[in-house]
Order: C-alpha cells, then structure tokens, then sequence
C-alpha cells in the first residue's frame, strides 16, 4: 500500500470476539480517502474465518463506499467445521473483488 501512497489501517481483531472482523470496526476506519478493504479471512495464524454476516456486511460496506477488496489467500485452509464465504460472489463484487492466491497456501 505505501508504495502507491496509501496509508495502511488496521482493524483490531481480538481474541475475545474469536478474532472475528465487525461491521463497526471497519466502517469506524474508514475515511473520504479510503480506497481499498484488505481481508485476511481465513485468518493466518488465528484460523478465525468470518461469518456469513460479517462477510455480507463487509460487501455492503464495500459496495456502497465504492471500495476494492482484496482478499483470499488462505480459502482452503478452514479449521473445526469452518465455511468459508466468497466474497466475489455476493451482490455487487465481482467487479470490485480482487482475490490474491499462492501455489503454496492450498491444500
């Protein structure tokens, strides 16, 4: 991100709420200026996956701010049940969602 200017933002994800991503702590980050969403879901090295909720917010967020989301990497590696949610596959995403993957990070 530094590389095009960009100011990169975290979200806290705490052990408490299961490393999960909220629609509040996101919409709280963002700005006039923000351009990008990044999501790391499933998360390396918590495991935590967002929920189908949270992941539907995330797009809406995303939808309405106008923002790209990129995201994925780690789609196979799901632990204890977990589902993943594709975010490219929700209402308006596909033009907007950029997912990034690896040779090495699937099973």
């Amino acid at each position: 991100m530094k590389l095009v200017n960009g100011i990169p933002i975290t979200a806290p994800l705490k052990e408490e709420r299961h490393f999960g991503l909220f629609t509040y702590d996101v919409t709280s980050l963002i700005t006039g200026r923000s351009r990008v969403i990044v999501v790391n879901s499933p998360n390396s090295p918590t495991g935590g996956v967002l929920s189908h909720d949270e992941t539907s917010s995330l797009a809406k967020i995303a939808v309405a701010r106008d923002m790209l989301v990129i995201s994925e990497v780690y789609e196979k590696i799901v632990c204890d049940g977990a589902k993943h949610h594709c975010l490219a596959a929700l209402h308006g995403m596909p033009e907007r969602k950029l997912a990034v993957n690896s040779f090495s990070k699937t099973l």
